[in-house]
């Protein structure tokens, strides 16, 4: 779980009525580090995101009292029922654009300020058109976002047409692919050695890799697509 070698307060879903299917049957908990049964496991090492912190959570025998539990028994999966904000997947795809942002900043600084052959990297053809790319990707991106940010604040403001939107899955769909081949081309432009390491880059290369599984892989996200077909059949 991230942050889980760094939290001393954690919700725990526990499935509480084996009998139910695990939307009904799961109840949350707050669960502090000192109960009995209760340990950290392993840390994983990550390509990115390093300072954000995975690791197992073990239960041995642990016994949580009533008094920690989260809302009604079994009533876990709806507890999150009335948040409508879609935040998970919307902040992920605006980390994205920042991460984008970064790697065109160091991309053209790079290019501005070094020169290959006598040349200024900013003169050459291959370095302009990638520039060029990576600068259209970003904003498509950043339009994305501010329309999915856009479609949350109506949806929580009582628009009930917006409120199953698949844009904030979407969203972070297309920022997946996106953080990958901004920060690519930044690191084409970086080193003009092929393989060469340049720590700054190769920061949000990695960064970037993270993308591929947050809140859920790729093939998840496109679960959306249901709500899309859905939605159509309904006009």
């Amino acid at each position: 779980i991230a942050n889980g070698s760094v939290a001393t307060l954690f919700f725990i879903r526990a499935r509480t009525d084996p009998e139910r299917s695990v939307k009904d049957g799961v109840t949350d908990f707050l669960v502090t580090t000192d109960t009995p049964g209760f340990r950290i496991g392993k840390v994983f090492n990550k390509r990115g995101w390093r300072f954000y912190q995975n690791a197992e959570l073990i239960f041995e025998g642990a016994r949580v009292s009533d008094a920690n539990r989260v809302g009604e028994v079994n009533g876990g999966a709806k507890a999150r029922a009335a948040d409508i904000s879609h935040f998970n997947e919307f902040e992920l795809s605006a980390n994205a654009l920042g991460v984008c942002d970064a790697g065109c900043e160091r991309a053209l600084a790079f290019a501005r300020s070094h020169k290959r052959g006598g040349r200024w990297i900013a003169d050459e053809q291959r370095v302009q058109l990638a520039i060029a790319e990576m600068q259209a990707l970003t904003e498509a991106l950043r339009s994305y976002v501010l329309r999915t940010g856009w479609e949350r604040d109506q949806a929580m403001a009582g628009d009930k047409s917006l409120r199953d939107s698949p844009n904030a899955s979407l969203s972070q769909l297309v920022a997946q692919n996106t953080i990958q081949r901004v920060n690519a081309l930044a690191m084409d432009i970086r080193c003009s050695v092929p393989g060469a390491m340049h720590a700054g880059t190769d920061k949000l290369v990695r960064d970037a890799l993270i993308w591929t599984h947050l809140a859920g892989d790729s093939v998840q996200h496109m679960r959306v697509a249901r709500r899309i077909i859905a939605d159509a059949g309904k006009k």
